[in-house]
């Protein structure tokens, strides 16, 4: 695979830095002001890199934090010599822990004027008990530079600290050391990210012990599993026993997906529905693709549609559920109808009956698809109960046309699903009354059939008659004011066709014009004569009779006599002696 990555390369000594990357290079790359910046493909066992380089010339006039935030791995050269270097470096080092990701670092210990009067193991030892993520290398050559970029890149590609195998041995013991000092730290201080050090210094070990074929390698990476598991990193662990023991690797694979669904019962005690619902379908997500069983897999989806049921979205209730197997979806319909039931009543009490016919809408809708009878019946009710409540609502705050949309669609929901209509005279009474006192004479009437009561029905006809019968006059006036104003908008909406029509013809005139002055008589006249059709199509005879004589005009022009005569005749009589009048001389 390909890889593309942005690494850094600075120390103190800007200028020991630029030689010595020019050198390794054999290039000078771009001079960017306070750094060179080069490129080099590097092989990285069966992977390529290519990478980006920037090499520190001038420390200070160089934002490193803006730098070190776009970067994936950084090479720091070091004289151990001078104690000012080291200072810098443990400053530098500080802030790029505070970045969130990691970032693999390599030490430099380099000297321009020679080797380091210093013994080289004691160099190392030293560094990787004070870094023990942190890889050095000391002395290396401008020529040999290769190597510490591969090993850069292959941390890089891990994800991991950087190990340079050839002296991996040395690092074993330091590896173990590490270990039981962090692990005697954590359980002296109770200070949990120690556990997670020493986690890291025996997954190292471990993978010098699997590199030198040691016999402790198993071991080793139980204990790494085991170190990992008490920061909750399952994951981890699992990752480590992978190749060592797939039984306890399944385990705490299980273990994961159960504390990511423990932190989603966390959400849900919060009251955090969605936030938990999406815990619970990541858990469920990953079970299915790394857990052999479903059992943990179905248990997550159900977390998850319970709180989603518990956030009033059931659209994404339905949207888990249509992947599930057909068995466990009916089980899921059947066994969360009363959490249905119960959110539904939960809206109605918070007085969001809007929401509630919402979430109802939606379920019914699925519900009736999968042919689910009983259950159907039990939600249908359930939506004939909000949508009375909405219609008493609007009827108080006196919304009579949304009032007549709800008990319509009252009426369609019990004709569709076979409920008996309940009785909404009283309702129905009050609704007549308020279109009657604003002369909507045509819905009070509609209305007035679906009384069910006689006498009220002769009740509110004598009053209908009665207020139509006083406002005779005013019916009248608004019925003529209704008439002017249809008439005016009529009137605009013609002027503006006519309007579209001229300018479109002046168009084309205008093109035909400019055909005719080059002698393209018979393109003008085609021009002009597929406009006249396209009048002709949209029912605009008169217009099309305007432009025809125009075709004919062009047509004489040009003396195109065939043609004329077949274009004369397309037009009516009244037109052909009005043209023939107009510019034959007879």
């Amino acid at each position: 695979m390909r890889y593309i990555f942005k690494i850094l390369i600075l120390g103190l000594d800007g200028e020991a830095v630029a030689l010595y990357t020019i050198r390794a290079f054999g290039e000078e790359g771009e001079n960017k002001g306070p750094y060179l910046e080069l490129y080099k493909e590097v092989k990285a066992l069966e992977d390529t890199c290519d990478l980006e380089v920037n090499a520190i010339i001038d420390v200070e006039k160089t934002d490193l934090d803006e730098l070190i935030n776009t970067v994936d791995g950084i090479i720091y050269f070091i004289n151990p010599l001078k104690n000012e270097e080291k200072e810098v470096f443990d400053s530098i080092l500080h802030d790029i822990r505070k970045i969130s990701r990691n970032i693999p670092i390599i030490i430099m210990y380099y000297d321009q004027e020679g080797i380091f009067p210093l013994s080289v193991n004691n160099l190392l030892e030293n560094t990787w008990l004070k870094y023990f993520d942190v890889e050095a290398f000391v002395n290396v050559r401008p020529r040999e530079f290769h190597h510490v970029l591969h090993c850069l890149c292959i941390a890089m590609i891990s994800g991991g600290s950087p190990l340079n195998i050839e002296n991996a041995w040395m690092r074993f013991p330091i590896y173990i050391q590490l270990a039981n000092i962090y692990f005697k730290k954590a359980e002296k201080e109770s200070k949990p990210e120690y556990y997670f050090f020493s986690a890291q210094a025996v997954k190292k070990a471990a993978m010098i012990a699997d590199i030198f074929n040691k016999e402790e390698y198993y071991i080793i990476c139980e204990q790494a599993a085991f170190l990992f598991s008490k920061v909750n990193l399952y994951l981890e662990a699992a990752k480590i026993l992978q190749n060592v023991d797939k039984k306890k690797a399944e385990n705490f694979k299980k273990l994961y997906a159960n504390s990511m669904i423990l932190e989603g019962n966390k959400l849900f005690n919060k009251r955090k529905f969605e936030a938990s619902a999406r815990h619970y379908e990541a858990a469920a997500q990953w079970a299915a693709l790394e857990l052999e069983g479903e059992e943990l897999k179905n248990e997550a989806f159900k977390l998850a549609i319970t709180s989603w049921i518990s956030a009033c979205k059931m659209e994404h209730v339905f949207k888990i559920i249509k992947n599930l197997p057909h068995e466990l979806t009916f089980e899921i319909l059947q066994g969360f109808l009363p959490k249905i039931i119960e959110m539904v009543d939960f809206l109605i009490k918070e007085q969001k009956l809007l929401l509630a016919r919402d979430q109802l809408r939606i379920t019914v809708d699925d519900y009736q698809k999968r042919n689910l009878t009983e259950e159907l019946h039990e939600l249908v009710t359930k939506l004939v109960e909000v949508l009375k409540l909405l219609l008493t609502k609007l009827i108080e705050e006196e919304d009579r046309f949304s009032a007549y949309e709800y008990y319509y669609e009252i009426e369609s929901v019990c004709e569709t699903y076979d409920l008996e209509l309940p009785n909404h005279d009283q309702q129905l009474k009050v609704l007549i009354n308020l279109f009657i006192d604003n002369l909507e004479f045509g819905d009070a009437a509609l209305l007035l059939n679906e009384i069910n009561s006689l006498k009220l029905k002769k009740e509110l006809t004598a009053r209908i008659s009665k207020v139509e019968d006083e406002n005779k006059e005013l019916l009248k006036q608004q019925k003529e004011e209704n008439l002017r104003k249809n008439r005016g908008i009529l009137n605009s909406y013609i002027e503006r066709e006519l309007q579209i029509i001229a300018e479109s013809n002046m168009k084309t005139i205008k093109e035909a014009n400019e055909l005719i002055e080059k002698g393209e008589y018979l393109k003008a006249a085609n021009l002009v004569k597929s406009q006249a059709d396209f009048w002709s199509i949209i029912g605009r005879e008169e217009i099309q009779a305007q432009m025809l004589k125009k075709v004919i005009d062009i047509l004489l022009i040009g003396k195109n006599f065939d043609r004329f005569t077949n274009v004369y005749y397309e037009l009516t009589n009244k037109s052909k002696k009005i043209y023939l009048r107009n510019k034959l001389t007879l």
